[in-house]
């Protein structure tokens, strides 16, 4: 793969020890790039098993396993490539029986809870609905590390909400635990709350993985990167 980059490219994809952010336009071939660090990783001796690759997008992520498999599709089964709400899915998977949430939990996306927003709040438009997914959304990616909580009420995350909504919003997601579903909301809240409050889970994560990248950084909320920061300091 490497005799199709150039060589400002290939600088990078040596470059498999210590941090590095990698910026360019659409379209340059920064998964191409960081597809070749992998190669290069493993060639230097680390394990698959101990390769985290994260994106932002399901798109992204088929995109790495793609390329991978053209140079490494006996390996690639060990490598774990996922988007961010992927991995958290995995981790919550991987821990629901110390965290009191169903491991059969089903994820529901934003136009799903939309829909269910609309059907249990009688909303006529997506609009409207969408207005209150939205705060909802908000309540949960900007909580301060002083409302992380285990707790599957939430109930605190919507006290800045006016009385109606923060209402609407302990019904919804009453309805959300009744249905064992989280949203993606849910996903990145219950890891970071489950990394700051449980520290034996966070140390057994952040020892997972020895080798880790992000694709589509441009695209990361700083809830999704904390995450990703817990795992491993890049």
């Amino acid at each position: 793969m490497e005799n199709e980059l150039n060589s400002q490219q290939s600088a990078i994809a040596r470059d498999t020890q210590g941090a590095i952010l990698v910026l360019a336009p659409v379209g340059t071939g920064k998964t191409r790039v960081l597809a070749e660090r992998v190669l290069r990783a493993m060639k230097r001796g680390i394990s698959p098993q101990r390769i985290l690759c994260l994106t932002f997008t399901n798109r992204a992520s088929q995109e790495m396993s793609d390329r991978l498999s053209q140079y490494c599709r006996e390996q690639l089964s060990y490598l774990t490539i996922k988007t961010f709400h992927g991995l958290c899915a995995s981790m919550l998977r991987t821990e629901a029986s110390q965290l009191g949430l169903p491991a059969d939990f089903v994820i529901y996306d934003d136009a799903d809870c939309i829909e269910l927003i609309k059907e249990v709040f009688s909303f006529s438009t997506d609009k409207e609905a969408g207005q209150l997914f939205f705060e909802l959304a908000n309540c949960k990616t900007k909580a301060s590390n002083f409302q992380l909580s285990l707790s599957n009420s939430l109930a605190e995350l919507y006290t800045t909400l006016d009385t109606d909504w923060a209402r609407r919003a302990a019904h919804y997601q009453a309805i959300l635990q009744k249905r064992h579903v989280l949203d993606f909301g849910d996903l990145l809240f219950y890891v970071r709350a489950m990394l700051h409050q449980e520290p034996e889970i966070s140390q057994r994560w952040a020892k997972k993985f020895d080798f880790v990248q992000v694709d589509e950084v441009q695209d990361t909320h700083l809830s999704e990167y904390s995450p990703k920061t817990w795992i491993k300091s890049l």
